[in-house]
């Protein structure tokens, strides 16, 4: 019989986490900005002809062999090797870079995205599915780095989750749910709270509150299968630490009936171990 916490692989600890260097571009727990009136919507309806995806190009299946290692140290050297792979000159080797700094410096206190791993199979296996998941978590990165793109990269992110035809899929619940956070954390709150409302919404529009949902779209997968449940766990918690902060009398959530798994072990879901503990 499964385990009511989800994944119940063998354990492997997680790799230490550096501090962020000396920049000077503001982290997402420190940027102070006015509040943005709202998201612009963009002129395309599709983000087919966005830069992100020319900047993914048809990756090769030696992809998949990349490092799922969580080990800081190691990671600037996988960004390079799969910027490389990718065959990115190093002006546009940014979003291989900005995503080992999410990986580095945001992934761990919101682990609900797949591991480093799994992510560079599912751009191989899944790339139209998880572009628009991309966008977000570069906007992300980018606040850690000192080359000045994050005003654009926020603006290009959310310009994507809110354009008008979006797919609703569990990849875009959570990518507004990331999302959601990094405009959080840059001082627009009511942009926040409707982004949050949003995923929400998606949410409970594909059923991600029921058990069910992990093993019918996880493609057999039982590291996927867990970062649906940490990602239905995820809005749960930052809908509860919205309304804490500013008592706006929306936490959705509370009032749903769930009965999805809670999350396993974080050094379990880092190691990706595919064996499963029965009891």
């Amino acid at each position: 019989m499964k385990s009511r916490r989800g994944l119940r692989y063998k354990s492997s600890s997680l790799g230490d986490h550096a501090s962020p260097e000396t920049r000077s571009e503001p982290t997402p727990n420190s940027i102070t900005q006015s509040a943005d009136s709202g998201p612009t919507t963009p002129n395309s309806g599709s983000a087919t002809s966005d830069p992100l995806t020319q900047r993914l190009p048809s990756l090769p299946k030696n992809i998949m062999q990349c490092e799922s290692s969580t080990n800081v140290s190691s990671i600037s050297d996988s960004c390079q090797r799969l910027a490389e792979i990718q065959g990115i000159s190093s002006a546009q080797g940014g979003f291989a870079i900005n995503l080992g700094l999410y990986y580095k410096f945001f992934h761990a206190a919101h682990p609900w995205i797949v591991p480093r791993g799994c992510l560079n199979r599912l751009m191989v296996s899944h790339r139209t599915q998880v572009q628009d998941l991309l966008a977000v978590m570069e906007f992300i990165g980018s606040t850690y780095s000192s080359e000045g793109q994050s005003q654009y990269l926020k603006q290009r992110a959310t310009n994507i989750m809110y354009r008008p035809n979006i797919c609703k899929t569990s990849f875009t619940v959570q990518a507004l749910l990331v999302l959601a956070i990094g405009v959080h954390s840059c001082s627009n709150f009511q942009q926040a709270r409707a982004t949050l409302d949003k995923a929400i919404s998606i949410a409970l529009e594909i059923g991600m509150e029921s058990r069910n949902f992990c093993s019918a779209n996880g493609y057999g997968n039982p590291v996927l299968e867990e970062s649906w449940r940490r990602t239905w766990w995820g809005l749960f918690v930052v809908d509860g630490c919205f309304e804490a902060i500013h008592r706006s009398h929306t936490f959705r959530t509370w009032h749903v009936q769930s009965d999805v798994d809670l999350p396993c072990e974080e050094s379990d879901y880092a190691s990706e171990v595919r064996s499963l503990r029965t009891i």
